[in-house]
């Protein structure tokens, strides 16, 4: 099964015309798409963190 378990892959939350296509050698392409999987999970955490932290400085305020 593809990972995030879901049949198609990973819902990336990313309408259709913000996502893109690249070529990559097919001896590569799994890690590739994990290396992306994960830069795109440490990427939310941070804008999540960074959006806590704006929030909590308002409450604060």
């Amino acid at each position: 099964m593809p990972r995030g378990k879901h049949r198609h892959g990973y819902n990336w939350n990313v309408p259709d015309k913000d996502k893109t296509n690249v070529k990559v050698p097919k001896e590569i392409m799994e890690e590739v798409q994990q290396f992306a999987q994960e830069l795109w999970e440490q990427r939310k955490r941070s804008e999540e963190q960074m959006s806590q932290s704006v929030q909590e400085d308002s409450d604060n305020a």
